[in-house]
Formats: structure tokens, C-alpha cells, sequence
């Protein structure tokens, strides 16, 4: 029998695990109705944005952490969503975020926010990013004015895009680029710097993961050669998320019998056209619905859903060093019910905290938070 603390290895090898789980705080609904995806961003160390859909809009609030709790102020209505489940935001600074959207099926959108204390106001309307069936829309802010976005057409190409605030809460766009043209799926992206981000994805016709680097120039972009993160196999949602050292991303993802994360390093200590992967480091013995945020440059939080323990909403924290990750024990704080609860974002908010979003299928899909605190 181990005693608290003390190193144990799964029986492949992979991945280190310390015992204990992360600690987790009280649930706090931001959303007392079903939610239809969310997304959470850090604006400080005790402020956090979340953006969330509903059965018609989407929405942005601002929480303010305390402690172990979180408390939401007021929120604000961005451009519409006609229902659909997909999300995401990222900081462009303390004042200012960019939310994207899908919208019906017929186009994706993108609006700033801007915040003052805990309100959020959008003084410009939302901004046309592309036109068509959009899925698996993602956003990364570059710098304070940039922001680079991915989405997939259908199921045929992936593509990226830069906009350009100029401080205010206008957008103005460059040229969309194509990452693969035919038979993608499931884009995300993480920026590494004010130039350089990585965006992950799937090539369904072989099942692989793939991944490219992009250059930014304004509002310009190039791309590196592909770079294969996953042979086959990888049948699932990937997530991406950027360390903070400007040269290495952290990819999650489920596989046939597994879920894992690995470590994606740029090339020229982050200023290349390249990128590499270490090794695969379990942390779900089944494929899952997970979705991770960085604390620091050495340390990881990874939400997911446990289909072999009532499907509870389960955290799991990660330390990174190189490109090994050690986990730590898994903590059902978050929803100890179960039920599948699902649409998971993680933003690290300091070295030892992150805030967790997820829609609660145990209290009819409410938009629902935790702070959870590392132990590690």
C-alpha cells in the first residue's frame, strides 16, 4: 500500500501517478438553464470569463474567485447562436475578450467583449468569420490586438484566420488559410507567442493526428510541414492547450482504450516552422471527453468524464517536465453524480488553481463551475 505522495507507475510504463487528487471547490451555476457548450478564460489571478451558449444565444459573464469559490456577475448576450453547442473564448488582455461561435449552419462568428469590474459589454456587433457549415469552431489570442481562429468546413478542410482588433472592438480580417483541404475534422489551436501558434487535428481518411505551425505576419499566415502526432487511431475530439514558455503545447486526446496527453515541442526553442511529440501519458483507461489548461510552464489540469465510475465529471492534475507528465490521482469533485456531464473548459487562473466549466447532465445541463486547487 502506497502512503500519500508516493510515486506509482501504470503497468505500460507511460505515465507516472502520485496519489491524491487535486482539491475541488463548491459547485457555482452560472447558467440555471441548459447550457449548450462552454468556455472559460483567465483575465487575472481571481478573475475569470466564461462563455456559454443557450437554447437560442450566447452569453459571457465574468467570475470572481475567492478562496475555493467562484461568484458570477451579470451577463451579457453576444450575436446569437440558434442553439448550436459550440463556443470558445481567450483573452486578448484584462479589458478585452474574443468569443467565436457557430452559428445555425450556416456561418461562424466572432465579437470582443469588454470588461469592466465583473459587466461585460459588446459596444461592436459580432463579425463574420466564414460562411458555411462550420464545426469545431477555436480562437487563441496572439497578442492584445490578434487573435487567430480555426474552424472546419463541413468535413472537408481545416482552416485558420487572424483578426485584428486595433485595441478597439472592431475586427478586421486576413486571408483564411487552409491547414489540410479534404477530409479533416475536430481543429484546435493554441498561440506560443505574439507569432507563432499551433493548431492540432484530425485526418479522417487514415484517422491521424496531424498538426502544423503557423507564422504570423499582421494578418498573414504560413504554414509549416505537417507533423503527425497520432498514427492512427485517433477517432476523438482533441484538445490543445499552450505551456506559457513559448515553445511547447500540451495535446489531450482519447484512443481505442485510452485517454492520453503528450507534449508537442516547436522547433528553435519556439521560433521554428516545426513541431515534434513525446510520448503518450495516460491518465483514463477508456476514450473520454476531456479537455486540459496549463497552471504553469511545468504543470497541467485535465477535466473528463469516467464512463467506468457513473460517468462522473472527474480533474486530474499533471506536472510536466521536458515532455514527461506525471499524474496525479483523480478528484469526482466536480460532479460526483454523474451522468455525463460533458463540454468541459479548463483555464489555469495561477500556479496552483484553475477554474473548470462543464454543462451538469446531472441538474439538466446547467452551466456549472469549480475552482479546483492543485496538490501537487
Amino acid at each position: 500500500m502506497l502512503s500519500t505522495g508516493e510515486l506509482q507507475s501504470d503497468e505500460s510504463n507511460e505515465v507516472t501517478v502520485a496519489v491524491g487528487g487535486p482539491s475541488v471547490g463548491a459547485q457555482s451555476e452560472f447558467l440555471s438553464t441548459e447550457a449548450r457548450g462552454t468556455s472559460v478564460t483567465r483575465l487575472d489571478a481571481t478573475h475569470v470569463f466564461v462563455a456559454y451558449g443557450n437554447t437560442s444565444d450566447v452569453y459571457g459573464k465574468v467570475g470572481t474567485v475567492t478562496g475555493s469559490s467562484i461568484a458570477f456577475g451579470g451577463d451579457q448576450g453576444f450575436g446569437g447562436t440558434n442553439g448550436e453547442p459550440w463556443v470558445d473564448c481567450d483573452t486578448l488582455d484584462s479589458t478585452h475578450v474574443v468569443v467565436v461561435w457557430k452559428f445555425s449552419n450556416v456561418e461562424m462568428r466572432a465579437q470582443i467583449g469588454v470588461i469592466s469590474g465583473t459587466t461585460v459589454s459588446t459596444p461592436s456587433s459580432y463579425y463574420q468569420v466564414h460562411t458555411g457549415n462550420i464545426g469545431y469552431p477555436h480562437v487563441a489570442a496572439l497578442d492584445s490586438t490578434h487573435f487567430v481562429a480555426v474552424g472546419r468546413e463541413s468535413i472537408n478542410n481545416v482552416w485558420a484566420r487572424v483578426g485584428d482588433t486595433s485595441g478597439g472592438t472592431t475586427i478586421s480580417w486576413g486571408t483564411r488559410v487552409e491547414m489540410q483541404g479534404t477530409n479533416a475534422h475536430y481543429p484546435c489551436v493554441a498561440a506560443i507567442s505574439s507569432t507563432k501558434f499551433v493548431a492540432v487535428y484530425v485526418d479522417v481518411s487514415g484517422w491521424a493526428g496531424k498538426a502544423r505551425v503557423g507564422t504570423v505576419s499582421g494578418t498573414s499566415i504560413s504554414f509549416g510541414t505537417v507533423a503527425t502526432w497520432k498514427a492512427s487511431d485517433a477517432y476523438y475530439e482533441v484538445a490543445v492547450a499552450d505551456l506559457g514558455d513559448g515553445e511547447h503545447v500540451v495535446l489531450a486526446y482519447g484512443q481505442s482504450g485510452s485517454s492520453v496527453v503528450k507534449v508537442g515541442t516547436v522547433a528553435g526553442g519556439g521560433t521554428g516552422t516545426t513541431i515534434s511529440f513525446g510520448s503518450d501519458y495516460e491518465f483514463q483507461n477508456q476514450p473520454v471527453e476531456c479537455e486540459l489548461g496549463a497552471l504553469s510552464t511545468g504543470k497541467i489540469m485535465v477535466a473528463y468524464r469516467d464512463g467506468y465510475d457513473g460517468s462522473k465529471a472527474k480533474v486530474r492534475e499533471g506536472v510536466v517536465s521536458g515532455t514527461t507528465v506525471s499524474f496525479g490521482g483523480a478528484s469526482d469533485g466536480l460532479n460526483a453524480a454523474g451522468l455525463g456531464s460533458e463540454k468541459y473548459s479548463v483555464a489555469g487562473i495561477s500556479s496552483t488553481q484553475a477554474v473548470v466549466t462543464y454543462e451538469d447532465a446531472s441538474d439538466g445541463s446547467h452551466g456549472t463551475a469549480n475552482v479546483v486547487t492543485a496538490v501537487l
